[in-house]
C-alpha cells in the first residue's frame, strides 16, 4: 500500500523523483492500493499547521492500518519518521493521545546512513 499524505505532494520535487515516484504509484495500484490519507485527518488536528498535519496524520493513519513496521530512519530523535517510531512504541499519537490500537509490537529499524539494521 501507498499512504499519501498530501495531493501533489511531488510538484517541487526534481524531474526524475517525480518520475519514479509516479512509476511507484502506477505499480502500487497493480498490486496494492493508495489511501489519500489527507481525505481522513480528524477534526481534531485541524488546529495543527498543515504540513504537520497532513504528514504526522499519514504516518499514524499507517500505524492504524499495520501489524509490523519496518522503519527506514537515520536514528536522529527528531522528525517524521522518529514519531511515527515513537508512537508506535508507545500507542500514543502526536497529541499525547493513548490509541492501543496504534501500539506495534515489532518494530525493525533500517539505518542507511550508519549500514546497521535491527529490532527495535
Amino acid at each position: 500500500h501507498a499512504y499519501l499524505p498530501t495531493e501533489n505532494q511531488d510538484n517541487r520535487w526534481p524531474l526524475k523523483s517525480r518520475h519514479h515516484y509516479n512509476d511507484l504509484l502506477e505499480s502500487i495500484e497493480l498490486n496494492g492500493a493508495i489511501i489519500e490519507c489527507w481525505h481522513t485527518v480528524p477534526e481534531s488536528w485541524a488546529h495543527l499547521p498543515y504540513f504537520f498535519r497532513v504528514m504526522d496524520w499519514r504516518n499514524m493513519y499507517m500505524l492504524e492500518n499495520c501489524d509490523a513496521l519496518i522503519a527506514v530512519w537515520n536514528g536522529k530523535k527528531k522528525g517524521g519518521t522518529y514519531n511515527c517510531i515513537k508512537a508506535a512504541q508507545s500507542g500514543k499519537d502526536s497529541l499525547g493521545n493513548y490509541l492501543p490500537a496504534w501500539k506495534i509490537e515489532h518494530i525493525y529499524h533500517i539505518n542507511p546512513v550508519e549500514k546497521t539494521a535491527g529490532w527495535i
